[in-house]
């Protein structure tokens, strides 16, 4: 665009162009307006004026204007003065070229640079061949090797021979197909040193599609491998160190309980051999032998079906079953020890035939647990069993009792293993606290799941959902 002011800075002549750029309406307007105000930093007139009148001609420098409408241009301007006979400047001719765009691109490429030079990964960027090109800091930092190093050099000098030909063919044959490469290579340093890096590789296409450049952005991952591996390592640890722990515990509950059972069998045929010299004193002292042995089958047989469960040696053999029936023989099993406590224990199925698919070993002895907790921590009242269906036909039951209740703090650890509200050698209750993580355990085995709402002094409500019904017409 050109336009001609006079040295005091009034225009005499632009043309349309100049009109367009920054926004006048015709030439009067234009005249009309001081050039030095399109200036966004107005220059010294006086030092403009001495300096052209020296040298003649002012070429290329660049200028920074504003429009009408407070655009901002960036222009580059080349001036020349116009002399009289004298000696005297009467005219400047001036000519700009509006670099606006070119500014814009400019500025996006420095920031880019920079952000590329200062980025926390190791960035790349190679030729269509694979000859390195750029590297920025990082790169430097991670790898040992400076720039002049590497520039010309292909990658593979950072090679560790620890990925086989497959590899890099699979990595070019998507690069060559204008796909980005993502992975994990373990590379070698400039002392030798290996490292694992987390890689990605963009080819860059020209408009007719084809790869000019290849850029790589790498990050070191070689810590945090050794720590996945360690923690891969401890964790493999840990759960090899419980199966062991469970095994043994296994073994031990097996050695106990056969010698048990072959008490109790010797002690029922000595008590009948005797029957007819037995006291009353006797009797007494026979059930506590019978109960105290007992009790300690019952807790023997605890811990070896945890520990069955943990090494993964219990296998539910799930079939169609009647939970109904199973509850009124459970009741009738646990009614002695109830009425000792003075309980009512009782069963109320308001759902008729109720069958589910389910493992019927595992799902009673969840039930034995629940019904002999209730019934050990009820001093009287009741213990009931209510079967029922909500609205979405799932099969539910509830075992409410009226005992002494839960305590809010300690309902979050209920179904922890080894977990008891109470104790130490003063607690009031036996048991080794794992009946519940036990029952919890049985009843996720057979897609079922158990929760409990209780309050101290108010009794408790264990609430089982069954999602595995069969539905009969």
């Amino acid at each position: 665009m050109t336009f001609y002011p006079t040295p005091e800075g009034k225009l005499i002549y632009c043309n349309k162009t100049y009109l367009d750029l920054f926004g006048f309406k015709s030439l009067e307007e234009a005249k009309n307006y001081p050039i030095d105000q399109l200036y966004i930093n107005s220059p010294n007139r006086a030092e403009f004026l001495q300096t052209l009148n020296s040298v003649k001609k002012l070429e290329h420098y660049e200028a920074a204007l504003k429009t009408l409408d407070g655009r901002i241009i960036h222009t580059i301007e080349n001036t020349t003065g116009i002399f009289d006979d004298a000696g005297n400047l009467v005219q400047i001719r001036s000519y700009l070229v509006d670099i606006t765009k070119l500014k814009t691109v400019e500025a996006a490429t420095k920031k880019l640079s920079r952000a590329v030079e200062q980025s926390p990964a190791s960035v790349i960027i190679t030729d269509n061949e694979g000859n390195i090109e750029y590297v920025n800091q990082k790169f430097t930092l991670v790898t040992g090797y400076s720039f002049e190093e590497v520039a010309g050099k292909n990658p593979r000098i950072f090679k560790s021979d620890f990925h086989d030909q497959e590899f890099y063919a699979s990595l070019w044959k998507t690069l060559l197909s204008t796909k980005e490469w993502s992975g994990e290579m373990l590379n070698k340093k400039k002392n030798g040193e290996l490292y694992w890096e987390s890689t990605l590789i963009s080819p860059l296409v020209s408009s007719d599609n084809q790869i000019t450049h290849f850029v790589a952005i790498k990050e070191d991952i070689t810590q945090k491998k050794m720590m996945i591996e360690e923690l891969i390592k401890t964790k493999e640890l840990a759960e090899r160190a419980i199966k062991l722990k469970d095994a043994f515990i296994a073994n031990m509950s097996h050695e106990i309980r056969t010698p048990l059972n072959g008490m109790l069998g010797m002690i029922s045929i000595i008590k009948e051999s005797y029957v007819q010299h037995i006291t009353n004193e006797d009797y007494k002292l026979f059930d506590g032998i019978n109960n105290s042995s007992n009790r300690l089958i019952r807790t023997v047989d605890m811990i070896l079906n945890y520990s069955r469960l943990q090494v993964g040696d219990f296998l539910p053999l799930s079939e169609n079953i009647d939970l109904a029936p199973i509850c009124e023989d459970l009741i009738g099993e646990f009614q002695i020890a109830a009425r000792n406590n003075s309980i009512e224990l009782s069963f109320e199925n308001l759902c008729g035939e109720t069958k589910l698919y389910a493992d019927s070993y595992s799902i009673t002895i969840a039930l034995s647990n629940l019904i002999d907790n209730a019934i050990k921590f009820t001093n009287k009242g009741f213990v009931k069993l209510v079967l029922y269906k909500e609205s979405n036909n799932l099969i539910k039951m509830d075992v409410r009792d009226s005992g002494k209740g839960i305590g809010k703090d300690f309902i979050p650890y209920i179904f922890s293993p080894y977990s008891q509200e109470e104790v130490g050698y003063t607690r009031s209750y036996e048991g080794v606290g794992l009946g519940l993580s036990l029952v919890k355990k049985f009843l996720n085995l057979n897609n079922a799941d158990i929760s409990v709402i209780s309050e101290i002094g108010e009794g408790s409500t264990f609430t089982i959902t069954f999602f595995d019904s069969v539905n009969y017409s």
